[in-house]
């Protein structure tokens, strides 16, 4: 690592407010370094002033995230839809009990990055460039946004920066994967708008009986008529309210059942 990544990577791991970590990795921005060691421990590879990069490496994405994967007591794998470059598969990867890390990320040039930075750190991802879904398409177009790629989306809300056509799959394609999952499947989904696809998808297919926890981010400026429907569903589906990160207008929501014998629900 060089001497600008070892000074922000002694940087992000000290003990000092993560805002002030952030402000330090937006001044170091547009600088030449190769990778950096994160708040949380992975390196990630300089993606510049990407939002999204700057609040991984400085820790604003906050610690909801990771404490529900340490919290995890027996083996399981770890769904991570809507990776981007990977922050919280790195994290998983690294935990005793999680036994298999299975990434989607649409956005190729981000695909690129989490595929670097998983080498960066010696992970095991199982990491695919796609984008999970249920509406039966094998391509969509996927709106960008300039400077955050974590705002990318199959959605068209907002006003987005650009548009690139990205590969699509849906529950044939986890039904694919479903013999190499060690149950229980943990299962983060932030997708920008698109949770409805993507939790159709996700339950149509065979792993629908082995996910025991689903981490969703909460956005309300992508649901006009609300997250309630989402919520209610997820409860319909045996799964009960555990918790949720402590922002009011964007936040993430932990929800988890018990499995029946076997993964069977």
């Amino acid at each position: 690592m060089d001497l600008i990544g070892q000074y922000l990577s002694w940087q992000m791991r000290r003990d000092i407010p993560v805002r002030r970590k952030l402000n330090l990795a937006k001044r170091f921005a547009g600088w030449p370094y190769r990778a950096v060691r994160t708040h949380y421990g992975p390196v990630l590879e300089n993606a510049g002033n990407d939002r999204t990069y700057l609040k991984s490496i400085a820790g604003t994405l906050g610690d909801f995230i990771p404490g529900v994967l340490a919290s995890k007591k027996v083996d399981f794998t770890f769904l991570d839809i809507g990776a981007n470059t990977g922050i919280f598969s790195l994290l998983a990867a690294r935990l005793p009990n999680c036994h298999k890390v299975v990434a989607f990320e649409p956005n190729p040039s981000v695909f690129a990055r989490l595929q670097r930075s998983a080498e960066l750190n010696e992970a095991t991802i199982t990491a695919f460039c796609l984008a999970l879904s249920s509406t039966g398409q094998t391509a969509a177009v996927f709106h960008t946004y300039e400077g955050h790629s974590g705002c990318g989306t199959l959605e068209a809300v907002g006003d987005g920066s650009g548009e690139i056509h990205v590969a699509t799959a849906d529950a044939r394609f986890l039904d694919s994967l479903s013999e190499q999952i060690v149950t229980p499947v943990v299962c983060k989904i932030d997708v920008e708008g698109h949770e409805r696809h993507v939790l159709e998808a996700l339950f149509a297919s065979k792993l629908a009986g082995s996910v025991s926890d689903i981490i969703i981010e909460c956005a309300q400026e992508h649901h006009s008529s609300g997250l309630e429907d989402i919520f209610l569903d997820l409860e319909a589906r045996g799964f009960e309210y555990a918790s949720r990160g402590d922002s009011p207008t964007y936040h993430d929501r932990h929800y988890t059942r018990a499995l029946q014998t076997g993964g069977a629900q």
